[in-house]
């Protein structure tokens, strides 16, 4: 039987007897407080007991069970793989279309973040949280791989009617987007002519939108036909840091906008 305990994957042992092992984490606890505290039977303390000492979890000491210094840090690291994996999953109608091999942020950031999904009853809902939040904001900067008139109207009355301070980083193509179409450039001479936003090209292709609403972050992405899928928000301090920060690395490699 030993045998057999010790073939079984450490990731297994953790799954199956996790609860054991944060039981004694605090404090030691003898096999009665177990079976007290874990709902169980003996027969299942006694099981548990020999997997985590037979991986070097638990130790038994002076009639009690404590959990060793490796058996604290699994825990502790079991817990936190669990939350990512799960934040992950929360996630998945973004990560669907997100480029992660260019999204430097730890997804253990967004634990608390909220996903708006498009849905076929409601496609624009991330396009219309954005339009909601960004509204309400005092100051707008966002990195821009694509922009439509409802959104660029959306903007100019923040700029020109609620005086909200904007500085955005485009791509070349949305750039002379904004240059060539007659009803896009009206607004951004308007817009430009406030003195309150700033427009920058990057020479380059921005792989998804960051928009910074004060201390609110959006992540959105979008499908091959340009259709908004889902929009990450989160006003937590860590993402409010990494966005400031990818903000300013393309805003210093950019170069102003006629």
């Amino acid at each position: 039987m030993c045998s057999n305990i010790a073939r079984k994957p450490l990731l297994d042992v953790l799954e199956q007897r996790i609860d054991a092992l944060e039981s004694v984490r605090e404090s030691g606890k003898d096999k009665r407080e177990l079976v007290e505290d874990l709902d169980c039977s003996r027969s299942t303390v006694d099981r548990s007991i020999r997997e985590l000492e037979s991986r070097g979890l638990v130790t038994h000491s002076a009639g009690e069970y404590r959990p060793t210094t490796f058996g604290r840090l699994a825990t502790a690291e079991y817990r936190r793989f669990e939350e990512r994996v799960e934040t992950m999953k929360r996630l998945r109608p973004a990560l669907e279309w997100l480029p992660v091999e260019e999204f430097a942020l730890d997804f253990g950031c967004l634990a608390d973040a909220e996903v708006i999904v498009s849905t076929p009853s409601d496609p624009y809902a991330p396009a219309n949280r954005h339009a909601d939040v960004a509204s309400q904001a005092e100051t707008f900067r966002a990195l821009l791989p694509a922009v439509g008139l409802n959104q660029l109207e959306a903007g100019r009355a923040s700029a020109v009617e609620d005086d909200q301070r904007q500085h955005v980083v485009v791509q070349p193509d949305v750039a002379e987007q904004l240059r060539a179409k007659p009803h896009y450039a009206e607004k951004i001479r308007e817009m430009v002519d406030t003195g309150r936003v700033d427009i920058s090209v990057y020479d380059g292709t921005i792989p998804y939108f960051l928009g910074l609403y004060d201390e609110t972050v959006h992540v959105g992405v979008e499908d091959d036909d340009g259709i908004p899928r889902a929009l990450i928000e989160t006003d937590a301090e860590e993402v409010l840091d990494w966005a400031e920060s990818t903000f300013a690395e393309y805003e210093r490699a950019a170069e102003g906008f006629d």
